[in-house]
């Protein structure tokens, strides 16, 4: 027989407080610095008023275990040097691109062989250190802007929109997440990631901006500038990205443009305003930069060479 759990008041009353703080998960080690024996936990186990997550890892409720608490137990099988990582710290900051996670991400430093962990995916990196986490709602995570370029390099057709969207969301700024890419120059896309960063400190924070960025950068056009201020008759306008010396402005109009009446006669009336000011305006739809981007392309470089004819006749 199992011996019988005689436990002092007070030490129950400590392991309460610390359920309750920790999604009520306890691991054997975190037990034994509260004072209380190992065949405690089993003993519950046993009785049925706990259940075992993982070896040496308890959750003090029999009901389902919800993701708080498979991310508390997956922290407490690896140790206190592990932290929530990728997606999973992303959601936990609330970032919109990330959704709740099926299998629980972490991150250890690197340690040689890591045991599996059912139910979660366990990444080691020589870059992580105790500084790259911070605690959210009593969980270990990785910094935010760590976690969104985690999902940048598992994602690498998404890295644009969702670097950009961290920083649209006021999450991380360019400058964090270039330090969290120089700090790992190994991993995958390393220059790629650094040039998209660059992009959006520039000014191009739009995923279809950056899209049309890249293709005129492998198509060899001249790189155009980028949020570019007009003043027409004393209004304040900005270009997406245009060629001044051509005075040829390219428009991006993105899906959430014209929703409203109002919105399509200011645009309208923006247009003719460029229009009269001597710029040559191209615009592109989302549809046309995602399914025929060369086409885009071609009209830019046919642009580029009508205005440049134009200059040299009266020149």
């Amino acid at each position: 027989m199992p011996p019988v759990a005689v436990i002092d008041p007070d030490r129950l009353l400590a392991l309460g407080r610390w359920l309750r703080n920790h999604h009520q998960v306890v691991s054997h080690p975190e037990l034994a610095a509260l004072g209380i024996p190992r065949h405690f936990a089993n003993n519950r186990v046993r009785d049925g008023r706990w259940q075992r997550v993982y070896d040496g890892v308890f959750y003090a409720c029999t009901g389902p275990i919800g993701l708080d608490a498979r991310c508390a137990a997956v922290l407490a099988a690896l140790g206190e040097d592990a932290a929530l990582d990728d997606e999973t710290a992303a959601w936990l900051w609330g970032f919109s691109q990330a959704t709740a996670p099926r299998l629980v991400r972490a991150v250890v430093p690197h340690r040689g062989s890591e045991r599996g962990l059912a139910g979660a995916r366990v990444r080691q990196s020589v870059a992580f250190a105790p500084r790259s986490s911070r605690e959210r709602r009593r969980l270990r995570a990785l910094r935010i802007e760590h976690a969104v370029v985690a999902m940048a390099v598992r994602r690498p057709r998404r890295a644009r929109g969702l670097l950009s969207a961290a920083v649209q969301e006021g999450l991380a700024t360019p400058d964090l997440l270039k330090g969290s890419v120089l700090i790992n120059p190994t991993i995958a896309g390393h220059a790629r990631l650094l040039q998209i960063i660059s992009d959006i400190a520039g000014g191009s924070r739009s995923e279809l901006e950056g899209e049309v960025l890249d293709g005129v950068r492998r198509s060899g056009l001249p790189e155009p500038e980028r949020n570019y201020p007009l003043l027409i008759e004393g209004r304040r306008l900005w270009l997406d990205m245009c060629y001044p010396a051509l005075r040829i402005a390219i428009e991006i109009d993105g899906k959430a443009y014209h929703l409203f009446s109002e919105d399509w006669e200011d645009d309208l009336e923006r247009q003719n305003d460029i229009v009269l000011d001597g710029w040559l305006m191209i615009r592109f739809s989302t549809r046309a930069i995602r399914e025929d981007l060369p086409g885009c392309l071609h009209r830019i470089r046919a642009a580029t060479a009508l205005r440049t004819a134009e200059l040299a006749r009266t020149a």
